[in-house]
């Protein structure tokens, strides 16, 4: 120990380990920070699901949910259908995957206007829907799946039918004859 003290070299690589040893504990404690804020809830939810960036947020199954149903309670469905499709990424098997799969679909549909404003949303929504339809077989949510399905066709017959009357209109029949057979030919069902 004496000969340690004396030499130069040995007290270095002794000073080098011992900090390496105590950044390596540090930097790699498994306890959790405390957050000296506190979390105030917005519309029910708490709002530390927001704050920071760090890997447990990114990928844990139920603050990726809480982040989506939090978006969709405010209404911000772009943000909402970003998490939902960010959990069915990461967690396909899930026991909250079904439910994922439902509400990106009304997350889609609740973003359609009107049947004269672009219906991509109502397509995107149909296409949700029938995906869990197929993935989620025996599901809960199957029932207002189909349902929501039989909404979208009716929505999308309207639009047929309303683009169809303006080219009626015009005299534009080719135009309408094309838009009222696709009413007949994709969705013979709807009043439309």
């Amino acid at each position: 120990i004496h000969r340690l003290w004396r030499d130069p070299r040995l007290m270095k690589a002794l000073l080098l380990i011992v900090v390496a040893a105590v950044s390596l504990s540090v930097g790699c404690s498994s306890t959790k920070k405390q957050s000296t804020a506190t979390a105030k809830p917005v519309s029910g939810t708490d709002e530390q699901i927001f704050i920071g960036d760090t890997i447990e947020k990114n990928y844990d199954p139920n603050v990726i949910i809480k982040r989506a149903e939090a978006f969709f309670e405010k209404e911000d469905y772009p943000e909402a259908i970003i998490e939902y499709q960010h959990f069915l990424e990461l967690h396909r098997v899930h026991v909250l995957a079904p439910f994922a799969q439902f509400k990106l679909g009304e997350s889609h549909y609740k973003m359609a206007k009107t049947v004269d404003r672009d219906l991509e949303p109502v397509r995107k929504a149909q296409e949700a829907f029938e995906k869990l339809l197929k993935e989620f077989p025996g599901s809960r949510y199957e029932q207002e799946a189909a349902e929501r399905i039989r909404g979208c066709h009716a929505l999308l017959a309207q639009h047929y039918l309303l683009v169809g009357q303006f080219y009626y209109r015009r005299e534009s029949y080719l135009a309408a004859a094309y838009r009222f057979e696709s009413i007949l030919k994709h969705y013979p069902e709807m009043d439309a």
